[in-house]
This record gives C-alpha cells, structure tokens and sequence, in this order.
C-alpha cells in the first residue's frame, strides 16, 4: 500500500493538470493545420500555449531508464541535444517538445538540428553556411541517407573512429532522438510497474 509505485499512482490520480493536458494533446486537430504556413503555426503556439506548456512540463513521466521525471526535464535535455539551445524560434523547449508531438509533419521540415561538419551538410546537400537541418533534411523519400555512413563508423573501433565518424554518429543520435519525439514514443506517462 505504502509502495513507490502506489504513491505515483496517486499522486498521477489527483493530478488536475493531466486531464487538462491530455484534452489539449488531442483536442486540436492537426489536419486542420495542413494548409497554414509553419511559420503561422509556430506563431501560434508562441503565443497561445505558454500556460499549457508549463502545466504539460510538471507532468511526471518514466523515461527510458525508469527514472520518474517531470516532462519539463525531459524536454530540456532532449531539446537540448537535438538543437544546442534550451529555446529556439521564439519557443521554449516545452513548446518545442509540444510542438514536435502535436505537429510532427510542419516540426519535421523546420530546421533545428544542429550540424557542424562541412562533410555531413555536403552528403545531404544542405548549404555548407547552414548551422542547422531539418529531420526531412536527411531522408530522401524512405532512404536515409546517412545508413551507409553509420553503418562504417560503427565497424570501426571508438579509439580508430574520426572526427567525421563521431559527427556522424551524433548526428544519428539526434535523428533519433526527433524520431521518438515525433512518434511519441519518448516517455511513458503511465509507468512501468
């Protein structure tokens, strides 16, 4: 009865703030943005879901390694890996986080992920002076197009691995970071018992 577990399930029962959140994940209808501007739209979240934002980030979730965390943890470090920023375009990285859940198909073409290499920006033909791609930057149609890159760098030993091989194994991380994001499948807010 005393059980961690218990506890988190009671506390996740008197949460006011999670009906609140869930109405709003669903509530919105995202074919209905399929025409507007992403630019719009990222115009719209600034200014209408700061409140919903900061009550979605005190939502408590299990992350991958089990550990209950609050949303807002979680998004900061995941925003933060994928862009080396804690807020971008305007958003803060609850927003971010929102967006690229509620949104996947406008958030996936806003370019956001950071890259260095002069190398990995040529291999997916983003212009060299660009500090940033888009998750679509790196797929053409189903291909990625980095597979065959990650594939070598991970052959090779992490002692033998270039400069190139780390930037490329980071980028994919960050790809697959968005990837859960995007899909939803980053936390869990019920946990596992």
């Amino acid at each position: 009865k005393n059980s961690r577990f218990q506890k988190l399930s009671n506390y996740l029962k008197n949460q006011k703030n999670l009906l609140l959140i869930l109405f709003c994940l669903f509530a919105f209808n995202i074919k209905s943005f399929a025409d507007e501007n992403t630019l719009k739209l990222i115009q719209n979240i600034k200014e209408n879901s700061a409140k919903h934002s900061m009550l979605f980030g005190s939502l408590l979730v299990q992350d991958f390694d089990g550990r209950i965390k609050p949303i807002d943890t979680l998004a900061m470090n995941y925003i933060h890996k994928i862009t080396k920023k804690n807020d971008f375009l305007g958003l803060n990285y609850n927003q971010i986080f929102l967006g690229m859940m509620m949104y996947p198909q406008h958030f996936r073409q806003i370019k956001m992920i950071s890259v260095k290499t002069a190398k990995l920006k040529e291999i997916l033909g983003v212009d060299k002076n660009e500090k940033y791609l888009a998750y679509d930057d790196v797929f053409d149609g189903d291909f990625y197009k980095l597979s065959n890159y990650i594939e070598e760098a991970n052959r090779k030993k992490p002692a033998l691995r270039d400069q190139f091989d780390k930037d490329i194994l980071a980028l994919d991380e960050k790809i697959n970071t968005a990837f859960y994001i995007y899909s939803g499948e980053i936390f869990r807010i019920f946990p596992d018992p």
